[in-house]
């Protein structure tokens, strides 16, 4: 799925399967995206400030410049990420 630049500011993306997405420059600011799958996601200069990512799947995704202050990667898989 393309989401490149939406802004989902807010959002809850609790348990969604967003696998392989591509997410660049996307606003997700304080989004809730606990448990996840964002398995090969492109989060490429994504804005993650304040996001809920506990226990998501992040294994390769692309979070290169991505913004991630604030942002909860407890207990987040993620193997292969850079």
């Amino acid at each position: 799925a393309s989401l490149i630049s939406a802004n989902l500011t807010a959002a809850s993306l609790r348990e969604a399967n967003l696998e392989l997405a591509d997410l660049r420059t996307a606003i997700l600011i304080g989004t809730n995206l606990t448990e996840a799958d964002l398995n090969g996601v492109c989060l490429r200069s994504a804005n993650l400030s304040e996001a809920d990512l506990h226990r998501a799947i992040l294994t390769g995704a692309d979070l290169s410049e991505a913004i991630l202050n604030g942002a909860d990667l407890s207990r987040a898989n993620l193997a292969g990420a850079y």
